[in-house]
């Protein structure tokens, strides 16, 4: 009976080391695939193929992810935003990588009102991460693109620029 007990003792903290292991990995895996901007390369100079771009001299395009907490945390920004931007008759886009529905509801939740609501995996467009704040000619030429949850100084860059 002693050795069952031993061999029980030895597999319990097996189960146990596997699932710590696991634990380590799966909050390893969430640090590295954050949503928080590591490296992202200037999309300034690249060229954006959005067919919706062209409805106006300049578009905001916000490639957003309803999973993303950067993008939820900065909501009221984009309020601000979108809301300067139809005033001066500037063309706002949502891209986001959810199905239209679920973007159509995370951007309601949130009371983001867009021109255009755009659902596109959003490497299609050169984005890497989210939320990134993308302002782009007629042409669709990126003149400008901001990644992460901006700084005050950085939100007020953005809303110079329009």
């Amino acid at each position: 009976m002693k050795m069952w007990a031993q061999r029980l003792e030895i597999v319990t903290n097996i189960a146990i080391l596997g699932m710590l292991c696991l634990l380590l990995a799966a909050f390893l895996w969430r640090f590295w695939h954050s949503p928080q901007p590591r490296g992202q390369h200037s999309l300034v100079g690249t060229r954006l193929d959005i067919p919706q771009v062209r409805r106006s001299p300049m578009s905001i395009v916000l490639a957003i992810d309803s999973r993303c907490r950067y993008c939820t945390e900065s909501a009221p920004f984009y309020r601000r935003l979108t809301n300067a931007a139809s005033s001066k008759r500037v063309n706002t886009i949502a891209v986001l990588p959810q199905a239209e529905s679920v973007a159509s509801q995370y951007l309601s939740e949130k009371a983001l009102r867009f021109d255009t609501i755009v659902s596109l995996p959003l490497e299609t467009i050169g984005v890497r991460n989210t939320p990134s704040v993308i302002l782009v000619d007629s042409n669709g030429n990126v003149m400008a693109a901001w990644v992460g949850k901006l700084s005050e100084a950085q939100e007020s860059d953005v809303m110079s620029r329009f």
